[in-house]
Parts: C-alpha cells; sequence; structure tokens
C-alpha cells in the first residue's frame, strides 16, 4: 500500500526536515485522522451526488496530495500534503459499495474478499518497495511512483466503472 511506503523513509523526513522523532508521528496520524473523517463525509456524498463522481474527485484530490508531497519543502508543508493524501482514504468504502453494487449476492463474498486482500498485500509489498525506493531514491521518490499509478486508476476507473443511473 502507499501509505506503508512512506514508513522507511521516517528518518529520513526527521534528517531532512529537521524534525523531532515526536512530531514525525504527525506525518503517519495526519493521513489517518483525515480519512476517518473524511470517510463519512465522503459517503453522505456519494450517495447525494453518486459513488463514480465523488470516488473520482477524491481520486484527483489524492493525486493532488502526492504531487505536494514530493515538493513538500518543510514539516508543515508534509503533514499538509499527507492529510490531503488522507481524503483518499475515504474512497475504500465507496469502492466496496461500487463492488456491492456491480457483483450479484452468490459473488459478493469473493469480490469483498480479493479486494480486501489486495489491501492487505499491498501493505506488505509497499513496505518493502518504500524501504528500496527511499534508499536508491530517496523519499520524495515514493509520492512520485504512486502518482502514474494513481491516474492510470483515476483513467481505468472514468472509462469502465459505472454504477446505476450513471450507466450509459
Amino acid at each position: 500500500s502507499a501509505e506503508t511506503m512512506v514508513l522507511p523513509a521516517i528518518p529520513d523526513f526527521i534528517n531532512e526536515l529537521t524534525i523531532s522523532y515526536e512530531d514525525s508521528s504527525w506525518i503517519l496520524a495526519a493521513l489517518l485522522v483525515m480519512g476517518a473523517v473524511m470517510t463519512p463525509i465522503a459517503g453522505k456524498l456519494s450517495d447525494i451526488y453518486g459513488k463514480k463522481k465523488i470516488l473520482l474527485i477524491i481520486l484527483g484530490i489524492y493525486v493532488l496530495g502526492l504531487l505536494l508531497g514530493s515538493l513538500a519543502f518543510n514539516f508543515l508543508s508534509l503533514v499538509t500534503a499527507r492529510a490531503i493524501q488522507g481524503i483518499g482514504i475515504s474512497m475504500f468504502p465507496i469502492a466496496f459499495s461500487i463492488i456491492r453494487d456491480k457483483f450479484p449476492s452468490e459473488k459478493l463474498a469473493i469480490a469483498q474478499g480479493i479486494f480486501s486482500s489486495t489491501l492487505s498485500g499491498g501493505a506488505v509489498i509497499g513496505l518493502i518497495i518504500g524501504g528500496t525506493i527511499v534508499e536508491d531514491f530517496g523519499w520524495r521518490a515514493i509520492f512520485l511512483l504512486i502518482m502514474p499509478i494513481a491516474l492510470v486508476l483515476f483513467l481505468i476507473i472514468a472509462r469502465f466503472v459505472t454504477v446505476g443511473k450513471e450507466q450509459q
């Protein structure tokens, strides 16, 4: 997962941005707090304006957060970028809802299981890949690597995902 890729960079954040170890916890906490706050809001917005539309908006905001993360120049700019990235966490319940809408009940458990397993598997892979990227290319490369993946996901959702009355 993209979020675990940041963990190996914590010592680099501390050194390059001259922050304390205690303050570095905000780099992770900002993402989690914003995700927790935005999840019910995004859910309600997706009910009102459409799941696909809100999912794409959230994914776009996430990509902006990645760009800002790669450009971070001090502690506040990095924490702000991470908070913006945290908005992206609110896309997962919407994605689960789309899966629930798209799959028949007899295949729903399998679809949700596959989606859930990619999240946990991605967390492990992200940690390993993150360490390699930080070591070889620096912490900014983590955000830059995730951006094209998120943009491809955006294009796939925009082109191929249809939900309810949004179908054409």
